[in-house]
Protein backbone atom coordinates (compact mmCIF):
# COMPACT_ATOMS: atom_id res chain seq x y z
CA UNK A 1 0.00 0.00 0.00
CA UNK A 2 3.01 2.56 0.93
CA UNK A 3 4.09 1.73 -2.68
CA UNK A 4 1.08 3.33 -4.31
CA UNK A 5 0.72 6.39 -2.13
CA UNK A 6 4.76 6.88 -2.71
CA UNK A 7 4.05 6.49 -6.29
CA UNK A 8 1.31 8.97 -6.56
CA UNK A 9 2.85 11.60 -4.40
CA UNK A 10 5.71 11.54 -6.57
CA UNK A 11 3.54 12.04 -9.72
CA UNK A 12 1.48 14.97 -7.96
CA UNK A 13 4.89 15.73 -7.43
CA UNK A 14 6.24 15.73 -11.08
CA UNK A 15 2.79 17.40 -12.27
CA UNK A 16 3.40 20.43 -9.90
CA UNK A 17 6.60 20.95 -10.62
CA UNK A 18 6.98 20.40 -14.56
CA UNK A 19 3.82 23.10 -15.49
CA UNK A 20 5.18 25.63 -12.25
CA UNK A 21 6.90 29.00 -12.96
CA UNK A 22 7.14 30.62 -16.61
CA UNK A 23 6.83 28.44 -19.82
CA UNK A 24 9.84 27.98 -21.90
CA UNK A 25 13.08 26.07 -21.15
CA UNK A 26 14.48 27.13 -18.16
CA UNK A 27 17.64 27.63 -16.68
CA UNK A 28 18.85 25.12 -13.84
CA UNK A 29 17.51 26.47 -10.57
CA UNK A 30 21.35 27.87 -9.01
CA UNK A 31 20.04 27.39 -5.24
CA UNK A 32 18.26 29.29 -2.64
CA UNK A 33 20.25 31.75 -0.87
CA UNK A 34 19.39 31.05 3.73
CA UNK A 35 20.32 34.64 3.80
CA UNK A 36 20.57 38.18 1.75
CA UNK A 37 24.23 39.13 0.54
CA UNK A 38 26.00 35.97 1.91
CA UNK A 39 27.25 33.55 -0.97
CA UNK A 40 26.13 30.56 0.92
CA UNK A 41 23.43 28.49 -1.13
CA UNK A 42 21.28 25.46 -0.27
CA UNK A 43 20.36 22.81 -3.08
CA UNK A 44 19.64 19.05 -3.17
CA UNK A 45 18.44 16.33 -5.39
CA UNK A 46 15.79 13.27 -5.63
CA UNK A 47 16.09 10.20 -7.86
CA UNK A 48 13.50 7.37 -7.92
CA UNK A 49 14.25 4.36 -9.58
CA UNK A 50 11.99 1.52 -11.05
CA UNK A 51 14.10 -2.05 -12.01
CA UNK A 52 12.30 -4.73 -13.60
CA UNK A 53 13.95 -8.27 -14.54
CA UNK A 54 12.40 -11.40 -15.27
CA UNK A 55 11.82 -12.19 -11.58
CA UNK A 56 9.71 -8.77 -10.61
CA UNK A 57 10.33 -5.33 -10.10
CA UNK A 58 11.64 -3.24 -7.75
CA UNK A 59 10.77 0.29 -6.48
CA UNK A 60 13.31 2.82 -4.76
CA UNK A 61 13.58 6.23 -3.29
CA UNK A 62 16.94 5.94 -4.66
CA UNK A 63 18.98 9.09 -3.78
CA UNK A 64 18.15 11.74 -1.77
CA UNK A 65 20.33 14.55 -1.05
CA UNK A 66 21.13 18.02 0.45
CA UNK A 67 23.37 20.54 -0.10
CA UNK A 68 25.19 23.46 1.47
CA UNK A 69 27.68 25.05 -0.49
CA UNK A 70 29.48 28.61 -0.66
CA UNK A 71 32.11 30.43 -2.58
CA UNK A 72 33.85 33.67 -0.79
CA UNK A 73 36.68 35.81 -2.45
CA UNK A 74 38.92 33.29 -2.83
CA UNK A 75 37.68 30.13 -1.10
CA UNK A 76 34.73 28.09 -0.58
CA UNK A 77 33.20 24.51 0.09
CA UNK A 78 30.73 21.95 -0.67
CA UNK A 79 29.05 19.25 1.97
CA UNK A 80 26.32 17.00 0.40
CA UNK A 81 24.59 14.81 2.48
CA UNK A 82 22.24 11.65 1.16
CA UNK A 83 19.80 9.40 2.11
CA UNK A 84 20.83 6.24 0.00
CA UNK A 85 18.04 3.72 -0.75
CA UNK A 86 15.73 5.23 1.44
CA UNK A 87 13.06 3.59 0.66
CA UNK A 88 12.79 0.05 -1.28
CA UNK A 89 10.01 -2.24 -1.88
CA UNK A 90 10.76 -5.60 -3.97
CA UNK A 91 8.22 -8.31 -5.59
CA UNK A 92 10.54 -10.57 -5.27
CA UNK A 93 10.33 -10.22 -1.69
CA UNK A 94 6.26 -10.20 -1.48
CA UNK A 95 6.49 -6.71 -1.90
CA UNK A 96 8.46 -6.10 1.59
CA UNK A 97 9.47 -2.61 2.12
CA UNK A 98 12.72 -1.47 3.44
CA UNK A 99 13.96 1.85 4.88
CA UNK A 100 17.11 2.99 5.31
CA UNK A 101 17.65 6.28 7.50
CA UNK A 102 21.34 6.68 8.00
CA UNK A 103 22.42 9.52 6.49
CA UNK A 104 25.83 9.70 4.56
CA UNK A 105 28.11 12.30 3.85
CA UNK A 106 28.56 12.10 -0.03
CA UNK A 107 30.90 15.27 -0.04
CA UNK A 108 32.49 17.59 2.64
CA UNK A 109 35.19 19.87 1.17
CA UNK A 110 37.21 22.84 1.60
CA UNK A 111 38.91 24.81 -1.16
CA UNK A 112 41.45 27.68 -1.45
CA UNK A 113 42.66 29.35 -4.76
CA UNK A 114 46.61 30.13 -4.65
CA UNK A 115 46.69 32.17 -7.64
CA UNK A 116 44.20 32.38 -10.90
CA UNK A 117 45.78 29.10 -12.21
CA UNK A 118 46.08 26.71 -9.54
CA UNK A 119 44.25 25.42 -6.04
CA UNK A 120 44.19 23.57 -2.97
CA UNK A 121 41.01 21.22 -2.04
CA UNK A 122 40.72 19.06 1.14
CA UNK A 123 38.02 16.81 2.65
CA UNK A 124 36.28 14.39 1.00
CA UNK A 125 35.42 14.95 -2.82
CA UNK A 126 35.23 12.51 -6.45
CA UNK A 127 38.66 11.13 -7.56
CA UNK A 128 39.12 13.69 -10.90
CA UNK A 129 39.25 10.53 -12.93
CA UNK A 130 37.61 10.72 -15.71
CA UNK A 131 33.98 12.11 -16.71
CA UNK A 132 31.49 10.12 -15.33
CA UNK A 133 32.48 9.81 -11.70
CA UNK A 134 32.29 13.25 -11.35
CA UNK A 135 28.58 13.09 -12.82
CA UNK A 136 27.28 11.21 -9.52
CA UNK A 137 24.17 13.12 -9.22
CA UNK A 138 21.65 11.20 -11.23
CA UNK A 139 20.15 13.80 -12.86
CA UNK A 140 23.37 15.01 -14.57
CA UNK A 141 23.87 11.47 -16.13
CA UNK A 142 22.48 10.52 -19.78
CA UNK A 143 21.53 7.33 -18.17
CA UNK A 144 20.22 5.50 -15.24
CA UNK A 145 22.70 2.75 -14.43
CA UNK A 146 26.54 3.61 -14.28
CA UNK A 147 28.77 1.72 -16.13
CA UNK A 148 30.67 -0.77 -14.29
CA UNK A 149 34.39 1.68 -15.09
CA UNK A 150 33.55 3.53 -11.82
CA UNK A 151 33.07 0.76 -9.45
CA UNK A 152 35.54 -2.19 -10.79
CA UNK A 153 39.48 -0.12 -10.92
CA UNK A 154 39.61 2.94 -9.20
CA UNK A 155 38.06 4.65 -5.78
CA UNK A 156 35.16 6.84 -7.32
CA UNK A 157 36.06 9.62 -3.78
CA UNK A 158 38.78 10.34 -2.14
CA UNK A 159 38.98 11.86 1.41
CA UNK A 160 42.56 13.81 1.60
CA UNK A 161 43.86 16.70 -0.08
CA UNK A 162 44.02 17.63 -3.99
CA UNK A 163 46.29 20.15 -5.25
CA UNK A 164 45.06 21.23 -9.30
CA UNK A 165 46.86 23.66 -11.58
CA UNK A 166 45.91 24.98 -15.19
CA UNK A 167 48.92 24.92 -17.18
CA UNK A 168 47.71 26.37 -20.02
CA UNK A 169 43.90 27.28 -21.51
CA UNK A 170 43.13 23.89 -22.10
CA UNK A 171 45.55 21.87 -19.89
CA UNK A 172 45.34 21.28 -16.20
CA UNK A 173 46.66 18.73 -13.51
CA UNK A 174 46.23 17.59 -10.65
CA UNK A 175 47.99 15.85 -7.83
CA UNK A 176 46.24 14.29 -5.13
CA UNK A 177 47.18 12.86 -1.58
CA UNK A 178 44.92 10.50 0.82
CA UNK A 179 46.92 8.89 3.78
CA UNK A 180 43.79 8.08 6.25
CA UNK A 181 41.08 6.26 6.16
CA UNK A 182 38.03 7.05 4.46
CA UNK A 183 34.66 9.58 5.63
CA UNK A 184 31.31 7.28 5.11
CA UNK A 185 33.21 4.24 3.33
CA UNK A 186 30.21 3.00 2.17
CA UNK A 187 29.92 5.87 -0.17
CA UNK A 188 33.08 5.03 -2.00
CA UNK A 189 33.75 2.11 -4.13
CA UNK A 190 36.46 0.45 -1.92
CA UNK A 191 37.46 0.69 1.76
CA UNK A 192 40.32 3.11 1.06
CA UNK A 193 43.00 3.92 3.44
CA UNK A 194 45.73 5.01 1.52
CA UNK A 195 45.48 6.58 -2.33
CA UNK A 196 47.46 8.50 -4.37
CA UNK A 197 47.40 9.59 -8.13
CA UNK A 198 47.50 12.30 -10.23
CA UNK A 199 45.61 13.14 -13.10
CA UNK A 200 45.73 15.16 -16.64
CA UNK A 201 43.30 17.15 -18.88
CA UNK A 202 43.76 17.97 -22.13
CA UNK A 203 40.98 19.73 -24.20
CA UNK A 204 41.35 21.01 -27.90
CA UNK A 205 38.67 22.28 -29.88
CA UNK A 206 35.66 19.65 -29.48
CA UNK A 207 37.15 16.72 -27.93
CA UNK A 208 38.62 16.47 -24.31
CA UNK A 209 41.33 13.78 -23.31
CA UNK A 210 41.79 12.64 -19.38
CA UNK A 211 44.15 10.84 -18.25
CA UNK A 212 45.05 9.39 -14.84
CA UNK A 213 47.55 6.59 -12.88
CA UNK A 214 47.72 5.80 -9.26
CA UNK A 215 47.64 3.18 -6.37
CA UNK A 216 45.27 2.52 -3.33
CA UNK A 217 44.97 0.54 -0.40
CA UNK A 218 42.13 -1.24 0.91
CA UNK A 219 41.90 -1.60 4.84
CA UNK A 220 42.09 -5.24 4.04
CA UNK A 221 45.39 -4.72 2.97
CA UNK A 222 45.30 -5.60 -1.01
CA UNK A 223 46.39 -2.83 -3.14
CA UNK A 224 46.66 -1.99 -6.75
CA UNK A 225 48.05 0.03 -9.28
CA UNK A 226 45.78 1.29 -11.98
CA UNK A 227 45.41 3.66 -15.25
CA UNK A 228 42.74 5.33 -16.66
CA UNK A 229 42.07 7.29 -20.16
CA UNK A 230 38.55 8.80 -21.18
CA UNK A 231 37.73 11.34 -23.77
CA UNK A 232 34.71 12.99 -24.97
CA UNK A 233 34.10 14.35 -28.35
CA UNK A 234 31.22 17.13 -29.50
CA UNK A 235 29.66 17.09 -32.43
CA UNK A 236 26.05 18.81 -33.56
CA UNK A 237 23.56 16.38 -32.67
CA UNK A 238 25.87 14.04 -31.02
CA UNK A 239 28.50 13.42 -27.89
CA UNK A 240 30.77 10.60 -28.20
CA UNK A 241 31.99 9.45 -24.61
CA UNK A 242 34.89 6.66 -24.42
CA UNK A 243 36.21 5.52 -20.79
CA UNK A 244 38.83 2.70 -20.46
CA UNK A 245 41.30 1.37 -17.45
CA UNK A 246 43.46 -1.02 -16.18
CA UNK A 247 44.71 -2.19 -12.84
CA UNK A 248 46.51 -5.11 -11.30
CA UNK A 249 46.92 -6.32 -8.17
CA UNK A 250 50.13 -5.04 -6.38
CA UNK A 251 51.92 -8.65 -5.73
CA UNK A 252 51.20 -9.07 -9.64
CA UNK A 253 49.95 -12.59 -8.74
CA UNK A 254 46.50 -12.37 -9.87
CA UNK A 255 46.75 -10.88 -13.32
CA UNK A 256 45.09 -7.81 -14.27
CA UNK A 257 41.67 -6.43 -14.30
CA UNK A 258 40.36 -4.11 -16.60
CA UNK A 259 37.30 -1.68 -17.99
CA UNK A 260 36.79 0.09 -21.12
CA UNK A 261 33.27 1.17 -22.74
CA UNK A 262 32.32 3.86 -25.29
CA UNK A 263 29.08 5.43 -25.34
CA UNK A 264 26.62 7.36 -27.95
CA UNK A 265 24.44 9.79 -26.81
CA UNK A 266 21.96 11.16 -30.02
CA UNK A 267 20.86 14.39 -29.57
CA UNK A 268 17.51 13.86 -31.86
CA UNK A 269 15.59 16.65 -30.65
CA UNK A 270 16.08 19.58 -28.34
CA UNK A 271 15.34 17.90 -24.73
CA UNK A 272 15.50 14.75 -26.10
CA UNK A 273 18.19 11.99 -26.25
CA UNK A 274 18.77 8.50 -27.34
CA UNK A 275 21.85 6.54 -26.05
CA UNK A 276 23.17 3.70 -26.89
CA UNK A 277 26.69 2.17 -24.71
CA UNK A 278 28.18 -0.96 -24.70
CA UNK A 279 31.04 -1.94 -22.18
CA UNK A 280 33.35 -5.20 -21.56
CA UNK A 281 35.11 -5.47 -18.04
CA UNK A 282 37.08 -8.36 -15.98
CA UNK A 283 37.92 -7.84 -12.56
CA UNK A 284 39.96 -10.36 -11.40
CA UNK A 285 42.11 -9.44 -8.36
CA UNK A 286 39.78 -8.17 -5.24
CA UNK A 287 36.61 -10.36 -6.80
CA UNK A 288 36.12 -12.61 -9.57
CA UNK A 289 33.64 -10.98 -12.40
CA UNK A 290 33.51 -10.36 -15.95
CA UNK A 291 30.67 -9.49 -18.51
CA UNK A 292 29.73 -7.91 -21.96
CA UNK A 293 27.19 -5.53 -21.74
CA UNK A 294 25.24 -3.42 -23.72
CA UNK A 295 22.73 -0.43 -23.18
CA UNK A 296 20.26 1.51 -25.23
CA UNK A 297 18.04 4.05 -23.56
CA UNK A 298 15.82 7.11 -24.22
CA UNK A 299 16.02 10.52 -21.86
CA UNK A 300 13.74 13.49 -21.76
CA UNK A 301 14.01 16.24 -20.32
CA UNK A 302 11.22 18.93 -19.29
CA UNK A 303 13.87 21.07 -18.09
CA UNK A 304 17.90 21.10 -17.23
CA UNK A 305 17.25 20.57 -14.14
CA UNK A 306 14.86 17.18 -14.30
CA UNK A 307 15.03 14.42 -16.07
CA UNK A 308 12.73 11.02 -16.95
CA UNK A 309 14.90 8.26 -18.75
CA UNK A 310 14.32 4.44 -19.66
CA UNK A 311 16.90 2.20 -20.43
CA UNK A 312 17.21 -1.56 -21.34
CA UNK A 313 20.41 -3.54 -20.13
CA UNK A 314 21.75 -6.33 -21.98
CA UNK A 315 24.29 -8.94 -20.46
CA UNK A 316 26.10 -11.97 -21.37
CA UNK A 317 26.12 -13.63 -18.91
CA UNK A 318 22.60 -13.25 -17.15
CA UNK A 319 19.36 -11.89 -18.14
CA UNK A 320 18.32 -8.34 -18.72
CA UNK A 321 16.56 -5.88 -17.29
CA UNK A 322 14.46 -2.55 -17.62
CA UNK A 323 15.32 0.99 -15.38
CA UNK A 324 12.93 4.00 -15.36
CA UNK A 325 13.95 6.88 -13.05
CA UNK A 326 12.67 10.39 -12.67
CA UNK A 327 15.27 12.89 -10.99
CA UNK A 328 15.71 16.28 -10.53
CA UNK A 329 17.53 18.82 -9.08
CA UNK A 330 16.65 22.29 -7.09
Amino acid sequence: MKRIVYKISILLLLTSYLFSGEPGYDEPAEGWYPAENTPVYTGGYLSLHEEITEKGSRFSIYEAALMLYGEFDRSGFMSEFELYNFYVSSSEDDNKEKFNKRLYIERLYYYLYLDERSKVRVGKFYSPIGFWNRMSIDVLRDTTSDPYFINTIFPNSTTGILYKIEIKNSFSTSISIQHNNDINTDMNSFHTDRHYYISLNMEKDTIEWRTAAGWYRIKAGKSRWYMALSFQKLLENMTILGESAIAVDSSFAKGFSYDIYIQDTWHIRERHDIIFRIEKYKESSISQNRDLTALAGYTYRPRPNIALKAEYNMYERKSGKALFSFSLMF
